[in-house]
């Protein structure tokens, strides 16, 4: 006779950092961004702030911009690129991507 398999039940829990690495790795060669940087004191020291509530993740990212792009272009494929990302490889919904543009590189400065 047949029997029955019995059901397991099993959950993944993926952590902040590796979203934050997820992220990271998101906007790397986006254009019109010169690098990442810290976030305001007031967020965290960190280029990538993860907070996760009821599965759903939030992101604060600061960029340094580079200059001649449109501030806003570059952080909506900032918010998209991650979102994207992370909800594609890790199957964690993303309610929020807050960029931060804490700087702008000028030509021909180091």
């Amino acid at each position: 006779m047949n029997q029955p398999i019995p059901q397991t039940q099993s959950s993944l829990h993926i952590s902040e950092e590796v979203l934050a690495t997820v992220a990271n790795e998101a906007i790397r060669d986006l254009k019109g961004i010169h690098r990442l940087a810290g976030l305001p004191a007031k967020f965290a020291q960190k280029p990538v702030k993860v907070r996760i509530s009821g599965g759903v993740a939030q992101l604060d990212i600061g960029i340094v911009a580079e200059f001649g792009y449109r501030l806003r272009e570059v952080c909506e494929q900032v918010q998209n690129a991650v979102k994207n990302s992370i909800q594609d490889m890790t199957g964690t919904a993303v309610s929020k991507v807050n960029v931060f543009v804490t700087g702008v590189h000028l030509p021909g400065q180091e």
